[in-house]
């Protein structure tokens, strides 16, 4: 989300939106986190996990956030994370993760 908010600021979009949607099955819990910043370069989106990579200034960014968010849904909560870019202009972050093990409250 703070990636997005980045990007919508960065990109001066006028009618700035992030939607933030769940849903659930039998197995697992979805959130996907999409945005209207006009999306991630197709040249570099398979590199945007990898540590330390980062587009921003050395003093704004270290690469690190989309590296460990990565580690932490898929080694430590055994989901998974994927992120593209939409027709409409925008980019969408999929998180699945499997509700087995998982305390959910309501």
């Amino acid at each position: 989300m703070k990636n997005s908010k980045e990007a919508l600021s960065e990109n001066k979009i006028k009618d700035p939106i992030i939607q933030v949607t769940t849903k659930e099955d039998e197995d697992f819990v979805y959130i996907s986190i999409c945005d209207n910043a006009k999306g991630i370069n197709p040249d570099i989106i398979a590199k945007i996990y990898d540590p330390y990579f980062t587009t921003k200034d050395e003093k704004i960014g270290t690469g690190l956030g989309l590296y460990m968010t990565k580690t932490i849904v898929e080694k430590h909560l055994n989901g998974t994370i994927k992120a593209y870019n939409r027709k409409d202009n925008g980019v969408c972050f999929e998180i699945s993760l499997p509700k087995k093990g998982v305390v959910i409250h309501e």
